[in-house]
Formats: structure tokens, sequence, C-alpha cells
């Protein structure tokens, strides 16, 4: 009989594999060959049943019960390579019983005793475990083999794994990862994984084997989109979510996200934003942009002698609006419903010397403001029309004038004058005394080409010219330039009219296009409508217009001698207008539809 002793190298566990061939297994009969193979047999099928007993939740006792005679049987398999291959099933189904029992350190010895096997056969019978629990074992086992052997070691495992581990401050690897200790003491354990929770973890080594489990806790992103009006569909990367604004939006990746909301009559609107471990919670509040503005009355018409060509229109007091035409009466108030309230008497402006009205503005004492643009003169008219002031004469000076056209006043009654001969925006008291002059002949934001109209809203004065949209504080510091472009990108150039509703959205009249457009606050373009013609939601040039405080825009056509009324429409529950309006703002600039 002849006795094989195989010993780890020094450091490694005292594990001996004994292995004894007697002489029948080296030279015996035919017939104890076969003997042999039969064992051989019965002892592939006892690993087969423990590792079915494995695959059954409960039965790892059963399992071990089962491999525990087959280490002796081992030695009467007369091939070695047939051996070492079911020693090395045998090995490994015992480490995993052993875990499925919590005995990692009897786990560890089986594994010192499948790696003394040989390496080659330990990787080929472990190629299919991929157990967190198990990985670590295994890999120090392997390490043992190679007598790269350490006396303290912590293994560390998070669910789910694949988290970056730091061991004071250095990385060492993703989780299932063993950490080789110098000696016994703390370290600081930091795991991070994108989208869960960092842990830090003052771990004490103590023994030869530590292990720590992380039950990593997902970082809870979301975001929260809040619109006005509200109900609008939330759409995520792409995605429709099926909810509406408002609402929240969980369970969110770290990373940039995609957010687009649409309703009906409403400008789409996208945001990205992006979801990190230090920002969490994501909010997004936006006001929706009308984009669907439909026929809501006229006023006037070819037929009708209530207006002669009208040029200019302006809000009056208590809901009223003030209209000048070419009639004789110059000067009329309409109500709300386009009722005529008052004309002013018939000839009087012309003998005051007005040639030709080029700006009207009301104040809030219901006095009419006429800018002259031939005269290069302000009139100030009482509310019953007779004449108060006048303020200017031509030229270039201070205090001059240079063919005056819009003309705006503010809540502190300080009027805004575009001097659009001097290329320039000059200021007023409420008396007429000249305050301040802003911009100058050039192309540059802050200066002017040909100013033609100016509107206040708030604390804000807009100026309208050949050139840009300009938006300057009160003081005259300027906010902001831009230059008005239609659907397609071409600029606008010929505008004349301005008005500016209580989001900031900027409306233009267009003669040479027939048409008004809409812009953001940004100036970036959000819809134009109209077309040449006479029929309703069309235009004969649109040559003023004015927002009446709830969204509600009146557009004056010269040619046509009316007023246009236009609503914004937010469902698409009209079926008339699709045919009797052309050019509807739900044109993009794309030709598509953006509800």
């Amino acid at each position: 009989m002849k006795t094989f002793r195989i010993v780890l190298r020094p450091g490694a566990a005292a594990v001996i594999a004994v292995v004894v061939l007697s002489a029948s297994a080296v030279g015996g009969s035919s017939g104890q060959e076969n003997v042999s193979q039969d064992i051989a047999a019965e002892i592939a099928a006892q690993i087969e049943n423990a590792r079915d007993a494995l695959r059954e939740n409960g039965k790892c006792a059963e399992a071990l019960n089962l491999l525990t005679p087959v280490l002796a049987r081992l030695l009467s398999v007369p091939e070695a390579k047939q051996r070492i291959e079911l020693s090395a099933e045998v090995f490994l189904l015992r480490g995993l019983a052993e875990i499925c029992l919590g005995n990692e350190t009897a786990a560890r010895r089986e594994f010192q005793s499948l790696y003394a096997l040989g390496p080659d056969i330990a990787r080929a019978t472990t190629k299919n475990v991929f157990d967190p629990k198990v990985l670590p074992l295994l890999k120090q086992a392997e390490r043992e083999s190679r007598g790269e052997n350490s006396d303290y070691v912590l293994g560390l495992i998070s669910e789910p794994p694949g988290a970056m581990v730091r061991i004071d401050g250095r990385e060492i690897g993703m989780t299932p990862v063993l950490y080789q200790a110098p000696g016994p003491g703390p370290i600081v354990v930091e795991i991070e994984k994108p989208g869960y929770e960092s842990i830090r973890d003052e771990v004490a080594i103590e023994q030869y084997e530590t292990r720590r489990e992380y039950e990593l806790k997902a970082v809870d992103m979301s975001a929260r989109i809040r619109s006005i009006p509200a109900g609008a569909k939330v759409f995520l990367d792409g995605q429709d979510t099926g909810q509406v604004s408002e609402t929240e939006l969980s369970g969110l990746t770290p990373g940039p996200h995609r957010l687009r909301l649409l309703l009906p009559g409403f400008r789409e609107e996208e945001a990205v934003l992006e979801a990190t471990l230090e920002n969490p919670k994501l909010e997004w509040e936006v006001r929706l942009i009308a984009a669907n503005y439909l026929p809501a009355g006229t006023w006037g018409g070819l037929e009708s002698t209530l207006l002669k060509s009208p040029v200019v229109i302006a809000r009056g007091i208590s809901g009223t609006f003030v209209i000048g035409d070419s009639s004789d009466a110059k000067l009329k108030i309409f109500d709300e419903k386009g009722g005529l309230i008052w004309r002013s008497e018939p000839g009087i402006l012309a003998e005051m010397g007005l040639l030709r009205i080029g700006g009207l503005a009301v104040t809030s004492s219901g006095n009419f403001l006429l800018s002259d643009s031939e005269n290069h003169v302000i009139f100030q008219l009482r509310p019953d029309g007779r004449l108060l002031s006048q303020w200017g004469s031509f030229g270039s000076g201070p205090g001059e004038l240079n063919t005056p056209l819009g003309l705006a006043v503010d809540e502190d009654g300080r009027v805004y004058i575009a001097d659009s001969g001097n290329d320039r925006v000059q200021i007023r008291s409420a008396e007429g005394i000249p305050v301040q002059t802003w911009g100058g002949p050039g192309g540059t934001a802050g200066n002017f080409q040909n100013p033609r109209a100016v509107a206040v809203r708030g604390p804000e004065v807009y100026v309208l010219d050949s050139l840009h949209v300009q938006i300057f504080e009160r003081d005259g510091s300027l906010k902001s330039a831009w230059e008005p472009k239609g659907p397609t990108g071409e600029p606008v150039g010929d505008a004349t009219a301005l008005a500016v509703d209580a989001e900031g959205c900027v409306f233009l009249a267009d003669p040479r296009g027939q048409r008004i457009l809409k812009y953001d606050p940004a100036g970036g373009f959000v819809c134009a409508w109209g077309s040449p013609g006479t029929e309703s939601g069309e235009f004969g040039n649109p040559c003023g217009l004015v927002e009446d405080g709830s969204g509600r825009i009146y557009v004056i056509e010269r040619e046509n001698h009316r007023v246009q009324i236009f609503q914004v429409q937010t469902g698409l529950n009209a079926p008339e207008a699709k045919t009797a309006f052309r050019g509807s703002c739900l044109e993009t600039p794309e030709g598509r539809n953006p509800v």
C-alpha cells in the first residue's frame, strides 16, 4: 500500500489530504476495477443527491449528511483524475452546505481542501459560483493556496452587490471583496453605490476572519411637477407617465431627466433636471404659455360706419378702450362690448393743429395723450376732448421731437415717447417736463433704430424699433434685448405695434405679414396667427393692438375698418374655428400641432 500526503504551503490552514492507493488500484484484476467504477458511480449519484438537497431551502444539513460518508469512499476510486474531480465536487458542496448553515469557518476549511487539490481543478469546479456570500471565501482560499495568507481578513458583502469600497479612504474594489488587514485594530469602511445612500462603518478587526454584510438603502429620488394652469400631461424621458400636473414622480435614477408638459391650447414646455445624491428632491414649476387664439368678436367692418381707418388703440379707464381713426371725430371711446360711449367733437382736433395721430395713451385721470408725427408735438387733452397742454417742437435737442410715434404712461404718470426720428425714447413727467432720454442712433442694444411703439408693464418698459424689442427698467438700465423672428426664423422688421400681457409675453402687429405674433418673456417665438383677407381671423393692415389684462387681444385693422378681439382657446372643442380661422397659433415653427 502506498500513501501520499498533500500538505498546504506554510501559512495555510492545517489541512492535509491523505490519499491511499491499494495495490489493487495499481494493478488489480478487471473485476476489481469494475467494482471500483461502480463505487465511483455511486459516489457521483450521492453527490448529485446532495446537490439537489442544497437547491431546496432548509435541506442544507441533509446535504452535509449525504456528503460526510463520501469522503472515506473516495479512497476507493482508482483513477486519479476522476478521484480528484469527485473530491473537488464534495469539498465545494460541503463548503456551500456549511455557509447555508452559517458555519463560515467550517466552509473556509472545505474550500482550503478544494484548492489543495490544485488551483486549476478548483477554478474549474467553482466557475459557475456567483453567490456574493461564497465568492469572498473562495477568493481567500485561492490566495492562501498561493501562499498569500494574511492573519486578518475582512470580507465585505453588500446587497445589491457592486458597491465601491474604501478602507481608511483608499479604494479596494467592488463588493463582494476581501480586505487583508496588516493586523488587528479599527478601520473605517465606506461603501458607495450610485442611487443608494452611502455607508460609513467603523469596524474592529480582532480575529482571523471578520465579515460584514450591508443592506444598501436606495435614495428616494423624485420630481415634483407643477404647472399653471394645472392638468398638463407629464412625460418623463420621452414616456407618458399617465399623470398630470400637479404631481410627483418618484423612483428616479441618478442623472439627467427630460421632463415635458403638454396641455391643449398651450405651448409645449420642456426642462432637463438632474437627480443627484446631493439633490434627490427635484421641483419644476412652470407657467404655461397660451398658444391658441381664436376670434371672439368684431367691432365695425367694411359695411359699418363705426370706424374709419383706425390707426391707434389704447386701454382707457374703467375697462374702456380708446381708438384714434381718420374720421372727423378722430377719438372714440368704446365699452368692453364694443358699444360707442363717447366721441370727440368733429373737427376740434384739426382746429388744434393735429395732422396725423402717431400714438395714443390714456392717463389715470382719463386725459388723452396724442403724438402728432407730422407736427412733432404731443397733445394732452382733457376727458372732454379739450386741449390741456402741448409739448415739444421739431428738432433733435433736449425736449425736441422728430416724428413721435408710440406713447405709454406708467403708474406714476410718467410718459414714455418713441421719438422715432431721433432714434431715442424721451421720458417726461405728468406735466410734460423732460425728465430723461434713453438711447440714440445705432443698432446695438440700448440704442434704437426708428423706435415706434412703447409699452409699460409693472416695473418694466418695452420698446419696439425696426431691429429689436428691448426691455428697460424704469431707471433706464437695459434688462434685455432680442430680435423678433417669425415662424420660420425670418426677421420681423416691419412690426408697428406692441402689447405685453400679465406673464410678460409680447405681442406684435405685423402689417406686412398680415398677422399677429406672440413671444415669450425671453423673446422665444410662441405662435403667429392671421392671413390677408376680410373674414374672421384674417387681417387688412393690422396696425395696433392692446391686451385687456385678462388675456384678450384687441387688434385694429386700418383697411378693414374694424377691431377684432381674440381670446385664448384652451381646448379643441371649437370645430368652427378649424375652418373659419386660418393661421392658428397651433401651427408651430415646425409646422406641427403641439397638442
